[in-house]
């Protein structure tokens, strides 16, 4: 394992005795990377190539005529009568129209006693 760590499932090579190590740093470092880039990692992933068969959609992309089928028909028909003109328009009458009127001696509101009141009210609450 590599140390216990969580995920991490690489197996690492063993470490290089004594006698077999490079004095060369850079040399070390460059060994490093090219056996690092022949490890494989899960981002060297490769889609599969394309085996499917090629389908021909111009059937399906190009508009189609369609003929359309036109019929005549003839009817006979009466001929139409004419109208005759319309009344005006008169509402219904509702209720009693003679007990309704009112002279003027029978108002149901007389100005002046009805509006005294008020007025001295008025007059007394403004000086």
């Amino acid at each position: 394992g590599a140390g216990g760590l969580p995920g991490a499932s690489a197996t690492l090579p063993p470490p290089p005795t004594g006698s077999s190590r490079m004095a060369d740093p850079v040399a070390a470092k460059a060994a490093a990377k090219k056996r690092s880039w022949k490890e494989k990692s899960i981002y060297d992933y490769r889609p599969p190539a394309n085996d499917r068969d090629q389908v021909d959609l111009s059937a399906h992309l190009i508009e189609r005529e369609v003929s359309t089928v036109v019929t005549e028909v003839t009817t006979q028909t009466d001929s139409f009568a004419e109208r005759p003109e319309t009344p005006p328009y008169v509402p219904k009458k509702t209720g009693v129209d003679i007990s309704t009127q009112m002279t003027a001696d029978d108002q149901p509101f007389q100005f002046d006693r009805e509006v005294k009141p008020l007025l001295e009210v008025l007059v007394h609450k403004t000086r």
